[in-house]
């Protein structure tokens, strides 16, 4: 089993990501993350039945946060966290979920990264 775990460079910095201990993945913690790049420092080690013959290796993962549009205002998402399911013969270009944010902003500038997971291993 590997676990993650996210290493703190600086005891005073506030911290602005997550990460998932059995999965690894990176989330925004509880705050605006300000514009600019984040490095993070984030540890996987293995759990032996002996702690002596523990390994780990760590990595640094950039982060790039940019300014949407040219408002510094950050919509908030209408009913968030969204979770849309899809049955396997819905056609390409199916509209499945609609996202809804407080205040109208530029769709030129607006990035969505949609998430996904398959709990029954299909593609």
């Amino acid at each position: 089993m590997v676990l993650y775990a996210l290493q703190r460079s600086n005891s005073t910095s506030p911290i602005f990501f997550t990460v998932d201990p059995q999965t690894g993945q990176i989330k925004v913690a509880d705050r605006l993350v300000p514009q600019g790049r984040h490095a993070l420092f984030i540890e996987a080690s293995d759990q032996p039945a002996n702690p002596s013959e523990r390994r780990f290796s760590l990595a640094v993962v950039t982060v790039e946060v940019l300014k949407s549009g040219k408002s510094n205002h950050v919509p908030d998402f209408i009913g968030a966290p969204y979770e849309f399911w899809v049955g396997g013969d819905v056609p390409i270009g199916t509209s499945v979920g609609q996202v809804r944010v407080t205040d109208a902003i530029e769709k030129a500038h607006t990035v969505y990264d949609l998430l996904h997971s398959y709990h029954e291993g299909g593609e």
